[in-house]
């Protein structure tokens, strides 16, 4: 465990995964200065986290790094010494799609003795022909928009999980996937 640790993403994992090294390091360097960093892509307004995890993670000490991408983790004598980051323009583009941009140019260093990624996924819409990728509807939070069934704006395109809403659980998507049965069998019934 180290001293400095840097966690990279901005989910509710990363957020768990740096409370949790925190308290690790208390516990092995008890009275000891010791930090734990996040660094993520996403500014604190785009964070995949709810509100409530990233106030935990504040509450217990946590520091953040919006708004950074990890672009090289630099290595002396074998021992991490940090990470270098670069500042993140945009996540996604203009459809919606994962596609980060970076400042080159505008460069920050985390000093940090253990890095842990921490990073979710992302949704693959690669198997989704362009033409048809181009008719879906995102919302402001990069999710795609759907109706009170569950259909997308591609008629007969039904959609749910983590795609389509903040709630990143099982139970949750499980309940879109209700909601989107119901809505085929309403639309194939002709209801």
């Amino acid at each position: 465990m180290g001293k400095e640790i840097i966690v990279i993403g901005g989910g509710n994992v990363a957020m768990d995964v740096a409370r949790e090294a925190l308290r690790l390091q208390h516990i092995q360097y008890p009275g000891e200065k010791v930090a734990t960093k996040t660094v993520s892509l996403e500014d604190w307004d785009e964070m995949p986290a709810t509100q409530e995890e990233i106030e935990d993670a504040e509450a217990e000490g946590i520091q953040f790094n919006p708004g950074w991408g990890p672009k090289e983790v630099k290595v002396q004598n074998d021992n991490i010494k940090g990470l270098l980051c670069k500042k993140v323009k945009s996540v996604f583009d203009e459809q919606g799609r994962f596609n980060p941009v970076f400042i080159e140019e505008k460069q920050m260093f985390l000093e940090g003795d253990m890095i842990i990624e921490a990073i979710g996924q992302a949704p693959d819409f690669s198997f989704i022909p362009k033409e048809l990728f181009e008719k879906l509807e995102f919302a402001p939070n990069k999710k795609v928009k759907v109706d009170e069934n569950g259909m997308s704006a591609i008629p007969m395109v039904f959609a749910g999980g983590d795609i389509v809403n903040l709630n990143l659980d099982a139970v949750t998507a499980i309940a879109d996937a209700k909601v989107a049965a119901e809505g085929i069998h309403k639309m194939l019934s002709g209801r």
